[in-house]
């Protein structure tokens, strides 16, 4: 998966765009994996979610994060995450995996997917985690 960071020179609100809502979805993914509908993998291979979809950045034209469902029953009592791109790795045809501790993606923002959303707190939230988990080694 291509990383993707937001540098500091990049202000204002984070407007992501839904990639499923997107008239030309399949023609902005290019070599980019879809793994929409994909099963989440925690690092022992046990089924922990689903990637519901993927949210573009329309500024730099590249795909940002994954809106995941962890746990739930039949899609009731799921717990939404986004997930920034750069954390998920493809373990197989049908599976990802999220690279980040169960801890830190339990203490990341739930997403109630609001129309119009700020993402800057989705973005801040991994940004400073990761910047932490850096400096811890």
């Amino acid at each position: 998966m291509e990383a993707y960071h937001r540098t500091a020179a990049d202000q204002g609100p984070m407007i992501l765009e839904k990639v499923s809502d997107l008239d030309s979805a399949r023609d902005l993914l290019g070599d980019f994996t879809d793994i929409r509908g994909k099963i989440v993998v925690n690092p022992t291979g046990d089924h922990v979610g689903r990637v519901d979809d993927l949210y573009m950045d329309p500024k730099q034209g590249k795909i940002a994060m994954a809106d995941i469902s962890f746990g739930g029953t039949w899609g009731f009592g799921a717990r939404r995450v986004l997930v920034p791109i750069d954390q998920i790795e493809l373990v197989g045809d049908g599976t990802v995996r999220v690279i980040s501790t169960p801890e830190i993606v339990k203490g990341a923002p739930a997403f109630p997917e609001l129309e119009g959303s700020d993402f800057a707190r989705y973005q801040q939230y991994w940004r400073d985690t990761m910047q932490r988990k850096e400096e811890e080694h």
